[in-house]
């Protein structure tokens, strides 16, 4: 008998070709699979090692590091009613049991099943059949697939499944296939393998890269490689990556061809003809003005790799050819045009045309942007924003609006690059918000404050069971960009919602309440935004007063300084707490005359520590903390002794007097 760790368990199932999202899943299941199977089978759970892997074709089990036999424990457990026959026959197979392991128990006139199993030796070989029946009958995806007259249903055809324990055959049958320890290795060599044992299983397979991230890093090196080549540099961007993911799942051993397409398609916006190459080949895009070049994946052993290219180059050609006719149709189109279409669109039952909503984000643009240059700007790239959605470019191509409207624009205002930045970033808020320029900030918070005010007049709320419209992100959206606004605060965009929103409330008896909600919900994002992603800690945000008249901008700032100093926050609330009892008793028990002596006396501490206070702005917030921890220790010291009582002369009550106001400046931020 083999030691336990020694011991090694190959279950692979072969089949018609899978894609990547079915991949992903079934390695899910599996792994929750085998996880329960070995915790809890036999009431008892046994130590294992296990890796799963799939490609195309395959998925694979590999268990190792376990024992080849265990002790069960005793199990006593009440079934269903005996009068429930499908209830019973699920309860066996998901107790591991047979009727012979249950008696029948009466209680309260109703008759049930009770399952007895007595403790036991059992071996590894029943717990490993029920785990494989769980791998085929348990799996369920969301479409599974039946075949010829075969009961068994699975995501694609099964051909054939393999089994081994250590060198020993494990023969279980499923519907027409019997396991064995025969495979297939790369489909183009059309080879039976036959395995001696589960530990051979991977030397065994020619041209079979069963490790996802082997395969992935495949294909990076031979792309850095191909672009090396046509002195172009690969990046591994998140576009990239995710194509990159793609094609390994689709290959077991993928190898990296290089194909061209003609130079007239340069004409295109590089967007385009990335979109067109990931969306229709998975192809990867090799900018060269001379040459363009695309790289493509193969899982093709053939040495004929020309006939593989040529095919990919006429397909993506022809895709480009679409492209370029829509593309050349949608950039004449004059703005008037556009306008006129968009009259006819509605944005939203309720809420008008793309047109109106065009309009409203301008009267809006008026309350927000107090700069004459910056708002002409804004009015532009408002009215430009939207255009997009009637050309044809985007009908066919979704994923680039925005990105389609902000080269029509450069087509007709050749020199406004802030504007073309504007419009081509507006969608881009959750991902690039610290390299947005202000038009963009602007017109992200705009468009968001509109979308908020529509639905919440509405009446069109998220809900804790879902949020349909992304009315929290697009909250989100607009405390983020006001964080990077310097001259607009929280009470400002109340404000405006309060005016603004009044006649566009569906209820006017109830847009108080209406109001009030957007409002409340605003705040709460305001919160969400400051702890969740700008990770300020809790404690800070209670005791800051984000709601007061200071902008986001300097409230970010601050909170960010807090943050960093976060070790001696605990330090500055204690001492502030013990400041203001102090005050309030002294300036209780002392006369008019005695506060205005205590007023001449200015030590050079207490001049500096005045100079600190006076004219404090949220860029000296950083010194006045550090200033502040430097004599934390020393205000301390004055609280604990009696001078601050007994001293006519007030020096110790004037200086923990100013402290106490410079610590009510950092903790609660009111500077100007």
């Amino acid at each position: 008998m083999k030691s336990q760790d020694q011991n090694t368990f190959i279950f692979e199932l072969l089949c018609g070709e899978l894609p990547s999202h079915s991949q992903k899943f079934i390695l899910q299941e599996w792994n929750k699979h085998i996880n329960s199977t070995f915790k809890t089978y036999g009431s008892t759970e046994i130590p294992c090692e296990f890796q799963l892997f799939s490609t195309s074709r395959r998925v694979i089990a590999k268990i190792w590091n376990f024992p080849l036999t265990f002790i069960s424990k005793a199990v006593r457990k009440q079934g269903p009613e005996i009068s429930n026959i499908d209830a019973f026959e699920a309860f066996l197979i998901a107790n591991n049991a047979t009727e012979t392991n249950c008696t029948k128990k009466t209680f309260k006139d109703k008759t049930f099943w009770e399952l007895t199993k007595e403790s036991s030796t059992q071996s590894i070989e029943s717990l490993l059949q029920h785990l494989s029946n769980k791998f085929i009958y348990e799996t369920k995806g969301p479409k599974m697939m039946r075949w010829s007259e075969s009961t068994l249903h699975w995501f694609r055809p099964i051909i054939s499944i393999l089994s081994l324990l250590n060198d020993k055959l494990m023969t279980w049958q499923y519907d027409y296939i019997t396991t064995s320890n025969k495979t297939s290795d790369h489909r183009q060599l059309n080879r039976q393998v036959i395995i001696t044992n589960a530990t051979n299983y991977e030397n065994s397979m020619q041209r079979v890269i069963l490790a996802q991230k082997e395969r992935e890093e495949k294909i990076i090196n031979q792309l850095t490689e191909a672009y090396k080549n046509n002195k172009c540099e690969f990046h591994l961007t998140n576009e990239n990556a995710s194509i990159v993911e793609e094609n390994a799942y689709n290959a077991e051993f993928p190898s990296v061809l290089t194909g061209s397409f003609e130079k007239k398609f340069l004409e295109l916006p590089s967007e385009i003809i990335f979109t067109v190459l990931k969306n229709h080949q998975r192809a990867f895009y090799i900018k060269n003005d001379l040459f363009p070049k695309f790289c493509i994946v193969s899982d093709s052993l053939s040495e004929r790799k020309d006939k593989i290219i040529n095919g990919n180059e006429n397909v993506i050609s022809a895709r480009l050819e679409d492209a370029l006719f829509f593309w050349r149709l949608d950039i004449n189109t004059q703005k008037s045009v556009c306008e006129n279409k968009l009259r006819q669109k509605t944005y939203y039952e309720g809420f008008g045309t793309i047109f109106d909503k065009i309009q409203r984000m301008k009267e809006i643009a008026k309350w927000i942007c107090s700069q004459k240059e910056i708002y002409d700007n804004i009015i532009i790239a408002i009215e430009y924003s939207k255009l997009d959605l009637i050309l044809q470019t985007v009908q066919e191509f979704p994923e680039l609006q925005g990105i389609i409207g902000a080269y029509h624009f450069k087509h007709q205002h050749q020199h406004k690059n802030e504007i073309f930045d504007a419009i081509y970033n507006q969608y881009n808020q959750y991902k690039i918000t610290d390299k947005l320029n202000n038009i963009t900030k602007h017109i992200i918070l705009i468009d968001n404050i509109d979308k908020l005010i529509m639905f919440f007049m509405l009446d069109i709320t998220p809900k804790s069971s879902g949020d349909p419209f992304s009315l929290k992100r697009s909250g989100n959206s607009v405390i983020k960009m006001l964080c990077n606004i310097e001259d607009f605060s929280i009470n400002d965009l109340i404000s405006l919602i309060e005016v603004w929103a009044k006649s566009f409330a569906s209820d006017k008896q109830n847009f108080d309440i209406q109001s009030q909600k957007l409002s409340s919900f605003l705040i709460d994002r305001t919160y969400r935004v400051f702890s969740d992603e700008m990770n300020i800690h809790k404690d800070i945000l209670s005791k800051m007063n984000l709601l007061k008249k200071y902008n986001f901008h300097t409230e970010m700032n601050r909170a960010k300084i807090l943050q960093e100093n976060y070790e001696y926050f605990d330090k500055m609330i204690s001492l502030h707490k013990r400041l203001s009892g102090l005050i309030t008793e002294y300036n209780h028990n002392i006369n008019e005359q005695d506060k205005m002596d205590s007023l001449d006396h200015k030590t050079t501490f207490h001049r500096t520590l005045m100079n600190k206070i006076e004219g404090v702005s949220s860029s000296e917030l950083e010194s006045n903390i550090k200033y502040a921890i430097e004599n934390i220790d020393k205000v301390n010291h004055l609280i604990d002794t009696e001078a601050i009582h007994d001293s006519k002369e007030s020096i110790n009550y004037d200086i923990a007097f100013m402290f106490h106001k410079l610590l009510d400046n950092i903790i609660f931020c009111e500077t100007k």
